[in-house]
């Protein structure tokens, strides 16, 4: 049910907070996804290396997570509203700063400020949803939500290639521009505030809480593992656009296609896991599957490449059925960290954001020191990737995972 009296919200509003949430939440992929095909160009234009505009989605991230628990504490304190609406407005700021930036470190900067811009959006939007409603509403809104998100990878990168081969790489970014003010104008006049109690600033009790969570080993375990397997998309997308575009000469709107392909596999593969839900051993049986296929993938890749020539099915193919295993796991890993908040979903919620999205951070400040025109330093990154989180999971997050499942069952 909506709850409507304690945030103090106008009947009829929960319908049209939902619509907000679900207009912000596609920014976070958006942000990555959108300019991907343009890499290569922006590598000539800016008459630098790719390590360096690689960088720019690792600034993105880095600022993204770095900046998550400061929102969530300062939403706490300030209410929802003042922090989405602020942070909606500086996303539009720095959009309009990439897309103008005269120089790389300036470039940089700008991506930095913009991640930590989104942190307002891309974390709050579930903690809207939280206040407003409850029950079997919060499921069905947190669905919405879910299904916004798993759109942007899909839209993102045929939007952003066929903006990039009329306009230029700046269009991407100008389009980010003219969405984060839109979404600027329709949060300062629709978005109602929705928190109903806040509180003051408490540095112990703040503190307490992320030492309990940081101390929790399955909690840290599917954190980690959160991060390795959304570092495909960070791998995929720093190496592949190099690939595909100036190795075997495809251009950027082909790429575009490639990346909607990707898109769709994650989404695929989420979808798969939903439809397995409620039955509790065949769902355990496809988890491990996942976790085999996902070692699979890479490994054929790696293997081919070796005794093949490179070729396109040989970039896809194996990546699609990697992000379709990624797709299946990472709701699950998610689930289990998420049933470890007890009564401070607020605060695990933002601590997970955190540690999975810097980690990722991490990985794709790694991968930009390795040659973005081979398949083989590609294919050896997710596979270590992939063994990384299979370890993980196996001996710090499965019997979590096992239990939890069997109460959802009992």
């Amino acid at each position: 049910m909506a709850r409507l009296a304690p945030a103090g919200i106008r009947v009829g509003s929960p319908g049209r907070i939902l619509g907000l949430v679900v207009l912000m939440t596609p920014l976070s992929g958006a942000g990555i996804d959108i300019y991907v095909p343009s890499l290569p160009s922006m590598t000539e234009y800016f008459h630098t290396t790719p390590a360096l505009i690689q960088l720019t989605i690792t600034m993105y991230l880095l600022g993204y997570g770095s900046a998550q628990l400061a929102m969530g504490a300062a939403s706490e304190i300030l209410g929802r509203r003042p922090v989405v609406v602020a942070g909606s407005l500086i996303y539009t700021a720095t959009a309009l700063g990439v897309a103008l930036s005269p120089t790389v470190p300036v470039l940089l900067a700008f991506r930095f400020l913009q991640g930590v811009a989104l942190s307002a959006t891309g974390t709050l939007n579930r903690s809207i949803l939280t206040d407003t409603f409850s029950g079997a509403e919060l499921a069905k809104a947190s669905n919405a939500m879910t299904l916004a998100w798993a759109l942007g990878p899909i839209v993102a990168p045929v939007l952003g290639a066929w903006l990039h081969e009329r306009f230029g790489w700046q269009s991407c970014f100008w389009f980010l521009t003219a969405y984060g003010l839109a979404l600027f104008v329709l949060l300062l006049t629709s978005l109602p505030e929705t928190i109903a109690h806040r509180r003051p600033l408490d540095v112990a009790a703040l503190t307490r809480e992320l030492g309990s969570f940081l101390k929790d080993h399955v909690f840290v375990a599917a954190a980690l593992v959160l991060a390795l397997m959304y570092s495909y998309i960070a791998v995929f997308s720093m190496v592949a656009p190099f690939l595909v575009q100036r190795v075997l000469h495809y251009s950027a709107g082909d790429y575009g296609w490639i990346g909607l392909g990707m898109g769709v596999a994650w989404f695929a593969g989420n979808s798969v896991n939903r439809a397995l839900l409620g039955n509790s051993r065949r769902h355990q049986l496809t988890v491990l599957s996942a976790f085999l296929l996902a070692i699979l993938a890479p490994l054929s890749m790696l293997v081919l490449s070796l005794v093949v020539p490179l070729s396109l099915t040989l970039i896809v193919i194996p990546t699609a059925l990697l992000f379709f295993s990624g797709g299946l796991l990472f709701p699950n890993l998610f689930t289990v960290a998420m049933s470890r908040s007890g009564s401070s979903a607020g605060i695990a919620s933002a601590v997970l954001g955190t540690l999975f999205i810097l980690g990722t951070s991490l990985v794709s400040a790694v991968v930009s020191r390795f040659s973005p025109h081979s398949v083989q330093p590609l294919a050896a990154m997710l596979l270590g990737l992939s063994v990384l989180a299979a370890v993980l999971y196996a001996s710090c997050v499965r019997r979590a995972f096992i239990a939890l499942e069997r109460a959802a069952h009992a």
